[in-house]
């Protein structure tokens, strides 16, 4: 039965997006609304960007269907938030809104998610010797994830396939942390968020019907990486069943969405070092260092998604036996022995493209 609903859910949502891209692309071209390459982009020509309508409604399609198992009653307030992120996301990728004006729009969103009490965290399970949460403190820690998850996963949206491919990887881990918790309403969100982003890949990766995600799409997702990664955080007791200390949490849920807050914190501080606004677009990001030398959109999606799994993997397995102190200190050297790695990698590839060309 739950086979054959995962099978529902996950194919409905493929096709339902599979077959709505290609009247947007229309849409789109007769309308010019266009996206031109400039100096930071990664692509030559002009490429459809509204990508992210066809998730907003596939998405709002299925909370009809998911209604059942929504214990919560968190479905309406999901809906109201991705309304608010779709408006202003729409509204960028055709006018190019302020930071300023995108922040507001987003902090009015997790508003409406929040003011149910829907993502309730009581603890963080001795996470650091934390266990109970302030009040207060608990608000300016749920509004500043879910606000920093939203712009990091943003940022990582530079090449073909990676959001898509790195958003797949996120939500298959929490799909199958929410089944082991047998949480039907959340493992049948996640699957129908992998479904659309398997139809969006397709069309992302080729080269004839090419679209992009836009604003839009990044802030769509990005929104619900951060409340499902919350969503498992507030189930602190139940955690337990998968084999996980309770104070591990907060750390498998980092690791888990390593990829874009790892970039984010990488980008945040080059650009504090050099004095220049965290606002202002650059090719800093990893995935511009990888195709800046040389490497394809395909590869370098794949070298990061590969990264992602193995931290994952390896952060998972050290929960069963160490502390949130080892273990917080294990993911940091991992990241540290990873990005280190990519950096040599490419500095050694850099350097024998230079001595076949002498």
């Amino acid at each position: 039965m739950l086979l054959g609903l995962l099978g529902m859910f996950l194919l409905g949502s493929f096709l339902v997006t599979y077959c709505i891209i290609p009247k947007i692309i229309k849409v789109v071209f007769h309308k010019k609304l266009l996206d031109e390459p400039n100096i930071r982009s990664s692509h030559k020509r002009v490429t459809p960007t509204l990508g992210g309508v066809a998730f907003f409604i596939t998405i709002i399609l299925s909370f009809f269907f998911l209604k059942k198992w929504d214990e919560d009653i968190i479905s309406l307030n999901l809906m109201v938030s991705l309304t608010v992120l779709f408006i202003i996301g729409l509204k960028d990728d055709l006018v190019a809104l302020s930071a300023t004006t995108k922040s507001i729009a987003q902090i009015l969103a997790i508003t409406f998610l929040v003011c149910d009490n829907n993502l309730l965290i009581e603890s963080l399970g001795g996470f650091l010797g934390i266990t109970e949460l302030n009040y207060w403190f608990y608000l300016f820690f749920i509004y500043f994830s879910i606000f920093f998850i939203i712009n990091s996963f943003n940022l990582i949206d530079g090449i073909d396939g990676l959001a898509s491919s790195v958003g797949i990887t996120i939500f298959t881990f929490f799909a199958v942390i929410f089944y082991f918790l047998e949480q039907n309403y959340y493992f049948f969100l996640c699957m129908v968020i992998v479904g659309t982003l398997l139809a969006f890949l397709t069309y992302n990766l080729s080269e004839k019907k090419k679209i992009f995600m836009g604003d839009t799409g990044s802030m769509i997702i990005g929104f619900l990486i951060a409340v499902l990664a919350l969503k498992i955080l507030s189930y602190q007791k139940e955690i337990g069943s998968i084999g996980v200390l309770p104070e591990n949490l907060p750390i498998i849920i980092t690791s888990i969405i390593s990829i874009p807050i790892l970039d984010t914190i990488r980008v945040f501080i080059i650009r504090t070092v050099n004095k220049k606004s965290f606002f202002i677009a650059d090719r800093n990001h990893v995935h511009h260092i990888f195709i800046d030398r040389g490497f394809t959109h395909k590869k370098t999606t794949f070298f990061i998604v590969i990264i992602n799994m193995i931290i994952t993997l390896i952060i998972y397995l050290l929960s069963m036996r160490f502390n949130s102190f080892i273990l917080l200190l294990f993911f940091v050297l991992l990241s540290m022995v990873f990005y280190l790695a990519i950096f040599y990698l490419l500095k050694k590839n850099e350097s024998n493209d230079l001595k076949k060309k002498r």
